[in-house]
């Protein structure tokens, strides 16, 4: 029997409902029986309609993307100055602020430098003085003779010693200050191409700088009495602003008095206005660092 005969014999074979419905009924069965990561549920209808919509959305998205930065990519290739012309107006907004203040501490570093060497002239001289007094070691009295501090007659060495040039009142001119790095021994200024000898320390009566450009001088005649005088350098003058007196004497349960007019006031309302005056340390240039 040859294929042909066998498929012409069965060609008018056809399976009924009935079949059909055994058969797809047989195979059901089956895909039910499969272990659970085997089988493969058809998604409803809602799961369908939303994973349709969130795909056109992505679509969407991508489109708006690829518009916009295929504009700005353009925008950039037709004008790369002006491009160039944000970046720096970018990084100028940035550093702008930073810059600002740098440049103003360099101009106030540069016209003190240059307010210095335009004194130097004048105040090389005295200068001097205090470096022939320590090296022949002149006593506190011969130092006053020299009208430089008393105080540098106990100076042992150059090196104990020094200077600095600092605008306290901000009007363009140095000050002097001849310091050991904590208390003034001694303030000049000029005024008219001449030096001024504003102030000299020597005991019991100390000038120290303080914050902004005020000094503070503590002077003592007694343990009953003592005064703590707040100083403002004025063109070539000290002006008193402030004043703290201890007057035992006066009277001795109420010592403390605040001000010219010597309001009493508590130690703690004292020491209130004394400390309100901050103390800072004097950079100075040692005499030892220089050649005489």
């Amino acid at each position: 029997m040859t294929r042909q005969t066998v498929r012409n014999a069965y060609s008018d074979v056809r399976p009924t409902q009935e079949q059909k419905d055994k058969m797809w009924n047989a195979i059901m069965a089956e895909k039910d029986n499969r272990p659970l990561e085997l089988r493969r549920e058809k998604p409803s209808s809602g799961f369908r309609f939303s994973t349709i919509a969130a795909s056109l959305g992505l679509v969407a998205m991508l489109a708006v993307v690829v518009w916009f930065g295929g504009s700005a990519i353009l925008k950039s290739k037709d004008s790369p100055a002006e491009l160039a012309a944000m970046d720096a107006e970018t990084n100028a907004a940035y550093m702008d602020q930073g810059v600002r203040a740098e440049a103003a501490e360099s101009v106030a570093d540069t016209a003190q430098s240059a307010a210095g060497a335009a004194e130097d002239a004048l105040y090389r001289p005295i200068l001097e003085k205090y470096v022939t007094a320590i090296r022949e070691n002149k006593d506190p009295g011969q130092c006053s003779e020299e009208d430089i501090s008393m105080l540098t007659g106990f100076v042992e060495g150059l090196d104990g010693l020094g200077w600095c040039y600092r605008d306290l009142d901000g009007n363009g001119v140095a000050e002097l200050i001849v310091s050991d790095g904590n208390v003034m021994y001694d303030l000049y200024t000029v005024e008219n191409g001449k030096t001024v000898h504003l102030a000299s320390g020597f005991e019991r009566n100390s000038y120290q700088l303080c914050e902004n450009g005020t000094i503070k001088n503590y002077g003592s005649n007694s343990a009953a009495e003592s005064s703590y005088t707040m100083y403002r350098l004025v063109g070539s003058s000290l002006v008193q602003e402030q004043i703290v007196t201890f007057d035992a004497s006066q009277d001795p349960d109420n010592p403390w008095f605040v001000g010219f007019d010597k309001t009493p006031a508590s130690e703690a309302e004292a020491q209130t206005v004394i400390d309100s005056y901050r103390e800072i340390e004097i950079p100075i240039t040692l005499f030892s660092q220089e050649e005489w």
